[in-house]
C-alpha cells in the first residue's frame, strides 16, 4: 500500500558498493576519482539515493549515511556539485562524513581551518559572520566552499561547477570585492 506513494528515481536499481570507500581530492574536484561534469549516472556504487523527493525537486542525491549529497544538471546529467558534510549543523540527518580528503598525492590528516590555508594558501574570499567563517578558494570553472565554525573546525565542504563566486551579487552578500574572474 505505502509504494504507491513511494517516489520513484533513476537510482532506485542502483547497488550500493560495500565496504564503501569515499575519497575526494581538492587538487583535481574529484570525487572517487570522476571529476565535477562526469554524468550522474557513473555513481550508481552510491546506491539508491536516501531522499527521493530531492532529485526532481532539488536535483540533489542525498546520501545521510555517507555525509554527501550531489548535485546535477538534469538536462545533462553532470555531475556539478558536492557537498561534504562533517558536522549537521541544520539537523538534515548527515552523519559524519567518513571518507578521506586528498590534496593530490597528499592525504589531508587536519581538516582545521589553519592547516586548509598552509596547503591552499590565501582563498580568493572570506566570509565571517556570528556563526561561522567561510573561505572561498576559486578558478573561473570551480569553486570549493569551506565552511568552518569560529575555532578553526571544518563542518562543511563544497565543490561546485560553475563557481557561485561568478554572480556579483553572490560575491556582493559575501562583501567580496575582488574581481572576477580570479587570477590563476
Amino acid at each position: 500500500m505505502f509504494n504507491l506513494f513511494r517516489v520513484k528515481t533513476f537510482t532506485d536499481d542502483w547497488i550500493k558498493s560495500k565496504p564503501l570507500q569515499l575519497s575526494v581530492d581538492i587538487q583535481t574536484s574529484t570525487f572517487c576519482g570522476k571529476p565535477l561534469g562526469t554524468k550522474i549516472e557513473a555513481f550508481s556504487f552510491l546506491g539508491k539515493t536516501e531522499n527521493p523527493k530531492a532529485v526532481k525537486e532539488l536535483e540533489t542525491l542525498y546520501y545521510y549515511s555517507a555525509g554527501i549529497a550531489l548535485g546535477f544538471d538534469a538536462v545533462s546529467s553532470a555531475f556539478c556539485d558536492l557537498r561534504i558534510v562533517w558536522e549537521d549543523v541544520s539537523n538534515e540527518g548527515f552523519t559524519p562524513f567518513a571518507g578521506t580528503i586528498h590534496y593530490g598525492n597528499q592525504t589531508l590528516a587536519s581538516l582545521e581551518k589553519e592547516n586548509i590555508v598552509s596547503i591552499l594558501g590565501e582563498p580568493y574570499g572570506a566570509h565571517r559572520d556570528e556563526e561561522e567563517e567561510l573561505l572561498f578558494y576559486d578558478t573561473p570553472h570551480r569553486e570549493w566552499q569551506f565552511e568552518f565554525t569560529l575555532d578553526g573546525k571544518l563542518k562543511q565542504l563544497i565543490l561546485t561547477h560553475p563557481p557561485i563566486l561568478e554572480d556579483e551579487f553572490q560575491r556582493e552578500c559575501y562583501g567580496i570585492t575582488q574581481p572576477w574572474p580570479p587570477p590563476q
